[in-house]
């Protein structure tokens, strides 16, 4: 935060490093350090890169989530992916095929992915570790035909109203 620009009587080490930071140091943070011995603030971060959810996923192998939302595709099916599904997904709103089945992600189901309105063909998720609630957001994918499939997770067995009311127009429902 720029505040710590507000550090001027600071002589010796500055110490932030190994914090997987990113995006750019603040310039009132950077007129520190021509006074400052022991300035550590690159090594361990990605200071000057986009701070993306890749820079604290498990995983990295999902494309950058830089504003584009021209994105239709997100299959990564198999790829053995660990840590929890990122909630920027939610950005990608042109997305109608979402893919992560037969993974090892875990913990909840974002509700952003709610956002996802133009989901016609496949949305999976099933063989991971998720758990809690399905998100009633879910019940948006009002264009959704094709396959709705969350099984083989530890979600809790009630369906939200809102997303059981898709079934009638999905082939392929198994929650």
């Amino acid at each position: 935060p720029t505040e710590l620009g507000q550090l001027v009587q600071m002589s010796s080490s500055f110490w932030i490093n190994s914090n997987k930071l990113c995006s750019d140091v603040p310039t009132e943070v950077q007129a520190l350090s021509s006074g400052v011995t022991d300035w550590y603030i690159t090594q361990g971060n990605s200071i000057g890169t986009h701070c993306g959810w890749q820079s604290y996923m498990v995983d990295s192998r999902f494309p950058a989530i830089d504003g584009s939302t021209s994105t239709t595709t997100i299959d990564y099916n198999g790829q053995g992916l660990t840590g929890t599904i990122p909630t920027e997904f939610g950005l990608l709103t042109k997305v109608s095929t979402f893919d992560l089945r037969s993974n090892a992600l875990s913990l909840t189901i974002p509700t952003q992915l709610g956002n996802l309105v133009e989901m016609e063909s496949d949305f999976r998720l099933d063989a991971n570790l998720l758990s809690n609630s399905i998100p009633t957001q879910l019940g948006n994918f009002k264009k959704l035909t094709k396959s709705f499939i969350l099984r083989t997770n530890r979600l809790c067995n009630n369906v939200p109203t809102e997303v059981q009311a898709l079934a009638s127009g999905i082939t392929n429902w198994n929650e």
